[in-house]
C-alpha cells in the first residue's frame, strides 16, 4: 500500500470539512472587512474633527488622541524613530519652527519677466498664495523686504509696493534687482526670466489631509493667475510638493498598473489553463491574499500606508497566483484525463503539497527578513507580503481544493497509459534534456565562472540615493525642481544652528564673524556646489549698509570703533529692522527666541547622495577643527536621504545573510537532506550574482531598492528550483533514472513553472512603468532575477544534478515527495 503522505492527509481533511474551511475562510474576511471598516469610521471621525478645531480652536477637546494617516506621505516615515539624524532634524526645527516650504516658481514665456504686467501679475500672486491653506509666511521678489534710509528714519517696505512704473522707474528697479547682493541669488534669475516665490507651510502633524488642501489651495490661485495672464508660466516645487508626490505617485501606479497586471493575468491564465473556473478561482485567491494583510494590518493592527508598504498590492498579484497555477494546472490536467473531482485533488494535493509548502515559506522569509531593516516603509512591506503569502499558502492548500471539491467539472474518458503516466505526460523535452547532457560541463563551467566574476563586480556597484531621483524626470515636480536648481536657488539646503553662547551673544560681532568665515568657507568650495548660504548675516549687513547712504563698501558686519559698544549696535539694528517689517515678516526663522542661536542655510545644487555624504563629513570636519565651541552639524532632507543609503548597507547585509541562511535550512529540512539542501540553493543565489555583478560592470546607478530586491526575490527565485526538485524526486523514486527522472519533471512542471514565471516578470516588470523610480527599479531588478532563475532552473539545476550528485543522494532522500 502506498505510504499516505501528508499532501494526501490534507486532501481528505479537506473533501471531509469542504464547508467549513470555506465558512471558516469567509468568516476571516468578514472580520478583517469589520476591522477596516471601524478604521475608516474613526479615521473620518478624525478628519471631521480636525476640521471643526481649524475653523473654530475653542471645540479642540483637551487629551484628544488623532489617528494614524491611511496613508503616510511624511519624508519622515522613511527613517526610524530613533535615527540621529531625523533626531538632529527634529531638534533643529524645534529651535525655528518646524515648517514645510511650497515654492512656486514663475516662470515668463516671453523670456522677459521685468514688465509692468508681470510684475503686476507676482504681486498679486504673492499676496493671494496668503490664503491658501496652511501658510504661514510667504517670501519673493515682490515682498522683499527691501531697507531704505530717510535721513535718520529706517524704512522696511517691500521691494513691489508701489507698481505700476513708468519706463525711468522700472529701469531703475532693475538695476536696484541686479546690483543686489541678494536677490539674484535667490529670488530671481540672472536673466529676469524666472522667479521663485517661497511659502512656508505649518501643518498639523494630526491633520492626514494638510498638504493635499495646501497644494489644491496652491494650485487653484496659480490657475486663477496664469488665466489672467498667458506669459506666465507656474510650476510647484518643495518639501510640501514632495509629501504629495509620494501620495500622488501611489495613487498613480495603483490606478494604472494594478488594473494591467490583473488584465495580463486574466488573459494568460485563461489561454494556459483553457477553463473559465480555472482562472476565476485562483483570482478569488489572488485577490483575498491581496486583501487580507493590507486589511488586516490597517483595518486591525492600525497601520498606514507609505510609497513602500503600498507595493504590496502589486507583489501579491505576483506571489500568491503561483501555488494555485500549480493546483490548477495539476488538477485540470487530471480531470482531462480521466479522473474523478475527488481524485484529481487528491492527487494534486499529493503531488504539489510539499513544493507549495517550501516554496510558500522561503517567499515568506525572503519578505519577512526585511522587518530587520532600518527603514520603517521596507520594514512594513516585509510584515504585510510575508503574511499576505501566508495567507496565500492556506487559501491555495485548503480554501482552493474545497471549492474545487464543489464546483461541477466536466469529467473526461481516462486516458491511455502510453500517452499518460502517473498524470504526466509521456512525451515532450527529449531533445531538450539531450541538450543538457550533451552539455552539462560547458553549462557548469559557465555557472561557476559567471559566479566568480560576478562576486567581484559586485563591490563596483554605484549607489545613489538623491530624494530629486526617486521621482521620473517628466514628472512636473521633477521639471519644476530641476529647473530651481539649475536657475536659481539649489534644491539641496543644508542646514546648519550655531551656537553663540548667552542671550542675545549672536549679536557679538566676533561670533558673527565666525558665521560669516563659515559662510565664506562654503562658498569658496565649488566642488559643494552651493549657490548661495543664507544666514541673519544677510540682514546684519544690509542694515550697516542702509545706515551708509547705501554705500556698496558697508555691505559687511559693522567694524568695531572707539567709543562704540559693536554688539549694542548690531542689536540695535536688528530691532529697528524687527520693528519696521511689515505685518506677518518676522525672524524666527534665522534666530532663536532669545538671540543666542543662529541658523545658518546652505543652498547647494542636486548631487549625488554620496556626494552629499562627503560634502557633509567634510563641512562638519572644518566646523570641528575651526570652531567646536559652537557645536553646529550638517542636517537636513537631503543630508538625512543620502545618509539613509549608508545606514542600510549594514541592514542589507544582515537581512541578505539571515534570509538566505533561514532559506537553506528549509530547503534542508524540507528535503531532508544537508546535501541536497545546500546544493539546490547554489543555482538559485546566482540570478541574484549575476545581476548584481552587471550592474557593478556596467556602472548602473541604484538607488534604495538595491537594498530590498536581493531579499525578496532569494524567496521568490527559489520557488521554481523547490518545484523541480520535488516532482523530481518523487520521480526518481518511482523510476531511479537520472534522465527519466528529469524527463518526468519537465513534463509534469514545466509550463506551469514557465506560466508562473511568466507572471511574476509580467508582474514585477509592470512597476517599471511607475513614476516612483524605486518602484520602478524594484520592478525591473526583480524582473530580470526571476527571469534568470528560470533559466537556472531549467539549465543550470539539471546540469548541477546530473554532474554533482550520484544515484544514492537520491535514493537516501526520505522527504515526501
Amino acid at each position: 500500500m502506498k505510504k499516505q503522505t501528508t499532501g494526501y492527509k490534507i486532501a481528505q481533511f479537506v473533501l471531509k470539512r469542504r464547508w467549513y474551511i470555506i465558512a471558516a475562510n469567509a468568516l476571516l474576511l468578514v472580520i478583517i472587512f469589520a476591522g477596516m471598516a471601524v478604521r475608516g469610521k474613526k479615521f473620518g471621525d478624525h478628519i471631521s474633527y480636525m476640521k471643526a478645531v481649524r475653523e473654530d480652536p475653542t471645540k479642540r477637546i483637551e487629551g484628544y488622541k488623532g489617528q494614524k494617516p491611511m496613508f503616510d506621505s511624511d519624508y519622515r516615515v522613511w527613517f526610524d524613530s530613533e535615527d540621529p539624524n531625523l533626531k538632529a532634524m527634529d531638534e533643529h526645527q524645534s529651535i525655528y519652527n518646524r515648517e514645510d516650504i511650497l515654492i512656486v516658481l514663475v516662470k515668463s514665456k516671453s523670456g522677459n519677466l521685468w514688465t509692468n504686467a508681470n510684475l503686476t501679475s507676482l504681486r498679486k500672486l504673492t499676496q493671494n498664495l496668503w490664503t491658501a491653506a496652511y501658510t504661514n509666511r510667504v517670501d519673493g521678489l515682490a515682498n522683499f523686504n527691501y531697507t531704505l534710509a530717510k535721513g535718520d528714519d529706517l524704512k522696511v517696505s517691500e521691494f513691489l509696493s508701489d507698481l505700476p512704473y513708468d519706463d525711468k522707474k522700472l529701469a531703475e528697479k532693475k538695476k536696484q534687482v541686479l546690483d543686489d547682493p541678494l536677490m539674484t541669488k535667490f529670488l530671481i534669475s540672472p536673466k529676469l526670466d524666472m522667479t521663485q516665490i517661497t511659502m512656508k507651510i505649518i501643518a498639523p502633524q494630526d491633520f492626514p489631509d494638510a498638504f493635499p488642501d495646501a497644494k489644491a489651495a496652491t494650485l487653484k490661485i496659480v490657475q486663477e493667475m496664469t488665466g489672467e495672464n498667458s506669459d506666465l508660466q507656474i510650476m510647484l516645487a518643495g518639501s510640501v510638493m514632495l509629501n504629495n508626490a509620494f501620495l500622488e505617485f501611489m495613487m498613480n501606479d495603483q490606478k494604472t498598473l494594478v488594473p494591467l497586471m490583473f488584465l495580463f493575468i486574466i488573459i494568460t491564465m485563461t489561454l494556459m489553463l483553457r477553463s473559465v473556473w480555472g482562472m476565476v478561482l485562483p483570482m478569488l485567491v489572488l485577490f483575498t491574499s491581496i486583501i487580507f494583510p493590507m486589511l488586516l494590518f490597517m483595518g486591525i493592527f492600525g497601520f498606514p500606508l507609505n510609497n513602500a508598504s503600498a507595493n504590496t498590492m502589486q507583489l501579491m498579484v505576483a506571489i500568491a497566483i503561483a501555488d494555485s497555477i500549480h493546483i490548477m494546472a495539476v488538477f485540470l490536467r487530471n480531470m482531462r484525463h480521466g479522473m474523478t473531482r475527488e481524485e484529481a485533488i487528491i492527487d494534486t494535493l499529493d503531488k504539489n503539497y510539499l513544493a507549495c509548502l517550501l516554496t510558500s515559506v522561503t517567499t515568506a522569509i525572503g519578505f519577512y527578513s526585511l522587518v530587520t531593516q532600518s527603514m520603517p516603509p521596507f520594514r512594513d512591506l516585509g510584515l504585510f507580503a510575508g503574511t499576505g503569502t501566508v495567507y496565500a499558502w492556506f487559501a491555495s492548500i485548503f480554501t482552493l481544493p474545497a471549492l474545487l471539491s464543489v464546483i461541477p467539472f466536466k469529467q473526461h474518458p481516462k486516458a491511455s497509459v502510453a500517452d499518460f503516466d502517473d498524470g504526466v505526460p509521456t512525451r515532450g523535452y527529449e531533445k531538450f534534456v539531450d541538450f543538457i547532457y550533451k552539455y552539462k560541463y560547458p553549462i557548469l563551467v559557465f555557472w561557476l565562472l559567471t559566479t566568480a566574476a560576478s562576486v567581484f563586480l559586485v563591490f563596483r556597484i554605484q549607489m545613489d540615493n538623491n530624494t530629486m531621483a526617486y521621482f521620473d524626470k517628466k514628472s512636473e515636480f521633477r521639471i519644476a525642481s530641476d529647473y530651481i536648481d539649475k536657475n536659481i536657488l539649489g534644491t539641496m539646503p543644508f542646514e546648519f544652528n550655531f551656537r553663540a553662547g548667552g542671550t542675545g551673544a549672536a549679536y557679538e560681532p566676533a561670533f558673527l564673524k565666525k558665521v560669516e568665515k563659515f559662510q565664506n568657507f562654503l562658498m569658496s568650495k565649488p566642488e559643494y556646489e552651493f549657490t548661495h548660504v543664507s544666514s541673519i548675516l544677510d540682514i546684519v549687513k544690509r542694515m550697516n549698509k542702509t545706515m551708509h547712504a547705501e554705500d556698496p563698501k558697508e555691505y559687511r558686519i559693522p567694524e568695531p570703533k572707539a567709543g562704540t559698544d559693536t554688539r549694542k549696535l548690531i542689536a540695535q539694528y536688528m530691532f529697528l529692522y524687527k520693528t519696521n517689517l511689515p505685518q506677518g515678516s518676522d525672524v524666527t526663522n534665522l534666530i532663536d527666541s532669545d538671540d543666542s542661536m543662529v541658523r545658518v542655510t546652505g543652498f547647494a545644487r542636486a548631487q549625488t547622495s554620496n556626494q552629499q555624504v562627503r560634502n557633509a563629513a567634510e563641512i562638519n570636519a572644518w566646523i570641528d577643527r575651526e570652531m567646536p565651541e559652537t557645536k553646529a552639524r550638517a542636517v537636513g532632507i537631503p543630508v538625512m536621504f543620502s545618509l539613509l543609503m549608508n545606514q542600510a548597507i549594514p541592514g542589507m547585509i544582515w537581512s541578505m545573510a539571515l534570509s538566505l541562511g533561514l532559506i537553506t535550512l528549509s530547503m534542508i529540512v524540507g528535503f531532508r537532506s544537508l546535501k541536497l539542501g545546500l546544493l539546490s540553493m547554489i543555482p538559485n543565489v546566482w540570478p541574484v550574482l549575476f545581476l548584481y555583478g552587471a550592474l557593478g560592470l556596467t556602472g548602473y546607478v541604484v538607488d534604495l531598492s538595491v537594498s530590498v530586491v536581493a531579499m525578496i526575490t532569494l524567496g521568490i527565485a527559489v520557488d521554481d528550483t523547490i518545484h523541480f526538485l520535488a516532482k523530481f524526486l518523487r520521480a526518481y523514486h518511482s523510476k531511479p533514472d537520472v534522465k527519466e527522472a528529469i524527463l518526468h519533471t519537465l513534463r509534469e512542471t514545466g509550463s506551469a513553472l514557465i506560466m508562473t514565471s511568466v507572471i511574476l516578470v509580467v508582474g514585477f516588470g509592470i512597476l517599471i512603468f511607475s513614476g516612483f523610480r524605486i518602484n520602478a527599479n524594484v520592478g525591473l531588478l526583480s524582473a530580470i532575477i526571476i527571469a534568470l532563475a528560470l533559466l537556472a532552473d531549467f539549465v543550470i539545476t539539471p546540469a548541477v544534478i546530473i554532474t554533482l550528485f550520484k544515484p544514492k543522494d537520491f535514493e537516501e532522500n526520505t522527504a515526501e515527495v
